[in-house]
């Protein structure tokens, strides 16, 4: 077997803007009416290669530091504040400078099985970050992020096949906002798709969100939106 091992440093930038919406004067913290440039620089280290005959793996670290990092915050407004009775503004601010780690193990392996093909692929990471002024983390930003991922193809009779699907993707830890209490939702989705396929045509049938799972997509003060629920489906393609 052969392994790779590899270094890389790179530089990122995120242009500046304006803030359309400037809210209500009372606000206990002003919306700004621009906000400048984020400059980031990114290093990241790691190995890949064959674990024996079927799998091949890929290991990796990283760190971007960034400087005028770019956050979303709100003008405190709430209903139930006092000193400003109404609902709040969101804005875009620059928050100082920002660390952000992590650390990524991805592996796929393919198989012969029962006369047909098997395909998985999984992936797993833990990451990190802070502001470094304050220590309040990054916002938006899973502790761990997880992936699997099992196809199934053989051939049935003639020149028809037929194929299995299941699509499993997780998270957990991590904040709504880097000036929020507020932590994001864990999730575990999984998914499932089966079905044929023959000449052009592929008929399939779906299973999306197959343990009904129900988080928060978004969450504010005064709202929550919620993911998606268990959705079932029949699809037929045709490729031209």
């Amino acid at each position: 077997s052969e392994w790779i091992v590899y270094g890389r440093i790179a530089t990122a930038y995120r242009a500046g803007g304006f803030n359309a919406n400037v809210g209500d004067p009372r606000a206990p913290v002003p919306v700004i009416p621009s906000y400048d440039p984020e400059n980031g620089t990114s290093y990241k280290v790691g190995a890949k290669g064959d674990l024996g005959r079927n799998i091949f793996i890929t290991l990796a670290a990283y760190q971007t530091e960034v400087e005028d990092f770019q956050a979303q915050i709100d003008n405190g407004c709430a209903v139930t504040n006092p000193i400003c009775p109404v609902a709040s503004v969101a804005f875009i601010s620059n928050v100082g400078r920002a660390e952000v780690w992590g650390l990524e193990l991805t592996a796929s392996g393919r198989w012969d099985l029962w006369g047909g093909k098997l395909r998985a692929n999984a992936s797993a990471s833990r990451q990190g970050g802070e502001l470094t002024s304050t220590g309040r983390p990054i916002q938006q930003n899973p502790r761990w992020i997880r992936a699997a991922e099992v196809n199934y193809r053989r051939p049935s009779f003639g020149d028809v096949q037929g194929f299995a699907n299941l699509s499993y993707s997780g998270q957990s830890g991590g904040f709504q906002e880097i000036d929020s209490p507020l932590e994001l939702d864990d999730r575990d989705l999984l998914d499932a798709r089966g079905g044929v396929n023959f000449d052009r045509v592929e008929i399939a049938a779906y299973a999306n969100n197959l343990g009904q799972e129900s988080f928060v997509v978004f969450r504010s003060a005064t709202q929550a939106r919620y993911n998606d629920p268990r959705k079932f489906g029949v699809q037929v393609r045709y490729r031209w």
